[in-house]
């Protein structure tokens, strides 16, 4: 899944995720992690991986451009793309029905 951050953006993924891969394409974010006392400044062509459990937060000190990579046993990234398609989808299907409604242009 790519993901698409504003500078000052910030990402929750949530927890569980131990395992995933977090590739930075363009630009640099910030990732801190519950349960890691440490800051991770991740720049263009570089990646992390996960390692602690708790919830991870994603800052993007530039405009970037992410991908998550999930590992074979990481099956929350699955529900966690699931769930972010289907707001997606729900928010954009809200839209074309309130457009089609009211025929006004939504940008």
């Amino acid at each position: 899944m790519e993901i698409l951050l504003k500078q000052r953006e910030l990402l929750d993924l949530g927890e569980g995720l131990q395992g995933t891969k977090i590739i930075c394409h363009e630009g640099q974010c910030w990732i801190t992690q519950a349960g890691d006392s440490r800051e991770h400044i991740v720049k263009s062509c570089d990646s992390f991986i996960i390692r602690a459990r708790g919830r991870v937060i994603v800052a993007a000190t530039d405009s970037c451009r992410i991908m998550l990579a999930a590992s074979h046993k990481t099956s929350k990234l699955q529900t966690f793309h699931k769930e972010a398609y289907s707001a997606f989808i729900n928010v954009s299907v809200s839209k074309h029905l309130f457009n089609a409604r009211t025929q006004r242009t939504i940008f």
